[in-house]
């Protein structure tokens, strides 16, 4: 079981798992696909999905408001993501992920 806030999306063509534990902020989005965008006379919606890999986020762990989470990511147990960021890589045990945008 997981505790999400208003607007989450979890978005999915291959596989997204949430452990056990996980809460998020509000505005968190999960999407496990890319569009290809390979041909360019096709509109990008029309595009076909592609996935790099699952997304999984480990049990315990929180995500603050409007985090990104995209294709190909492991979030392990117990990491914390600070809002606004966006994890496009793997996170292992127990991480704190603050990302900063400079003004």
């Amino acid at each position: 079981m997981f505790t999400s806030n208003r607007y989450t999306n979890i978005t999915a063509c291959n596989n997204v798992l949430i452990e056990d534990g996980v809460s998020f902020g509000p505005n968190v989005f999960i999407c496990d696909f890319n569009h290809s965008y390979e041909n360019l006379k096709e509109s990008i919606i029309s595009s076909p999905l592609k996935s790099n890999g699952s997304v999984t986020i480990g049990a315990g762990s929180w995500l603050g408001a409007n985090v990104f989470v995209s294709n190909n990511v492991k979030i392990g147990k117990h990491c914390v993501v600070a809002a606004n960021s966006v994890v496009t890589n793997q996170l292992m045990i127990t991480v704190l992920l603050l990302e900063f945008q400079p003004k």
